[in-house]
């Protein structure tokens, strides 16, 4: 049975909920990173229902949230590249000491797979990487989200009154951007953006160069919605990592919406992106 509680990390308490092995143990532990933002609360349902597979099958598992997310202390804008790449290493510390074990996997799911990237690049004990729909240039990533802000002035004040540069230039520079009593420095859909984010976005590109000492074996599965081509960048960047001596494998994933987007459907479980998963792990 799932087991919530909270854990320090530098003074402040994050959130857990750890997923004990039933049956006969494995030995390894699984750490569940989420997404940035309202990815956050949109993938929630889909690691919760992965967790519990992975539990099922002797796994132990443990999903957390970053400070300033979910049930974690913190300002969300507080938040940065540094600080959740921090707290996935303590989780894994969290997770080494309830469950008794040395090594590890990380799921990582779309700016959550650019973090667990960092952190495994680190990490002699992570052995298994498991990246989901995954954001490998996290600032284009903000960036192009920024454009939501964008169109919401369209739907307040019939105009844009304040560009994306703009935002972003007085996020850095400690300024809010008011617009007729509202502050334009906010992303996805309402959460306020911060200047160390922006910052260590900017400086984080783990497409090109792929990232020194990554050499856990690792899955990149793209999930789409209907049959067709890999994307070319996804295909470019798991061939890179091959090159420099990693061990990777491309997968697909069909289902019927990409849950971390608002869709015409909205599905709670990913079935085959949970099967590819799984009979990946138990091949290694």
């Amino acid at each position: 049975m799932q087991q919530p509680f909270y854990f320090d990390h530098r003074g402040q308490p994050l959130f857990g909920l750890y997923f004990p092995p039933q049956g006969q143990p494995s030995g390894r532990g699984y750490v569940l990173c989420s997404g940035f933002g309202k990815e956050y609360n949109l993938c929630l349902s889909h690691l919760v229902g992965f967790a519990r597979m992975l539990a099922a099958r002797g796994h132990a598992v443990l999903r957390f949230d970053y400070r300033g997310y979910g049930d974690s202390t913190g300002q969300f804008e507080q938040a940065t590249v540094g600080t959740m790449c921090a707290d996935i290493e303590q989780a894994l510390a969290q997770l080494g000491q309830r469950a008794g074990v040395q090594r590890f996997g990380l799921v990582g799911v779309r700016f959550g797979a650019a973090l667990a990237v960092e952190v495994a690049a680190r990490r002699e004990d992570v052995e298994q990487l498991i990246l989901w729909e995954p954001v490998l240039k996290p600032w284009d990533y903000l960036f192009a989200e920024l454009r939501q802000t964008v169109t919401m002035q369209t739907v307040l004040f019939r105009a844009i009154k304040i560009t994306r540069d703009q935002i972003v230039e007085n996020v850095l520079g400690g300024r809010p951007s008011l617009v007729e009593g509202y502050d334009m420095n906010i992303i996805d859909e309402g959460f306020p953006l911060g200047a160390g984010m922006i910052r260590e976005a900017q400086g984080l590109n783990i497409f090109d160069p792929v990232p020194d000492g990554l050499r856990a074996r690792t899955l990149v599965l793209n999930i789409r919605k209907k049959e067709g081509p890999t994307p070319k960048w996804m295909v470019q960047w798991a061939e890179r990592l091959q090159q420099a001596g990693g061990n990777c494998r491309l997968d697909t994933a069909t289902e019927p919406c990409t849950f971390w987007k608002y869709d015409n459907i909205y599905a709670t479980r990913g079935p085959e992106m949970y099967a590819r998963t799984l009979a990946w792990i138990e091949e290694g």
